[in-house]
């Protein structure tokens, strides 16, 4: 899972116009569920057509802030440039699954 910020999040995630499903962590070192949540991000990675990165909330606060992140971690997936769904807490790898299925099937 590739690490991104404030600087390169515009082409990273906001100026892709071609229709993939983008997967953004915004978490924190310090946060326990946020390294617990980890290995299912990486599985997700691995096994579905879905970009995943990774946001330092500490790093990007301005960021964080301006998509209304407060509880850690959230996950924001985003489709061409659009945030379309937000998922918070620790949450099961299968979970994400769905989520990216009914994402998918609404295209």
């Amino acid at each position: 899972m590739e690490e991104i910020n404030a600087s390169n999040f515009q082409e990273k995630v906001l100026d892709l116009t071609d229709g993939k499903l983008v997967l953004v962590d915004f978490s924190a070192e310090w946060c326990h569920p946020c390294t617990q949540l980890e290995p299912a991000l990486d599985a997700v990675h691995n096994e579905e057509d879905v970009t995943v990165y990774k946001i330092d909330v500490d790093e990007n606060q301005e960021l964080t802030q301006s998509y209304g992140v407060d509880f850690f971690p959230t996950v924001i997936f985003f489709r061409d440039g659009e945030a379309i769904s937000v998922m918070h807490g620790n949450l099961h790898k299968d979970m994400f699954i769905d989520r990216i299925f009914r994402l998918n099937s609404q295209v």
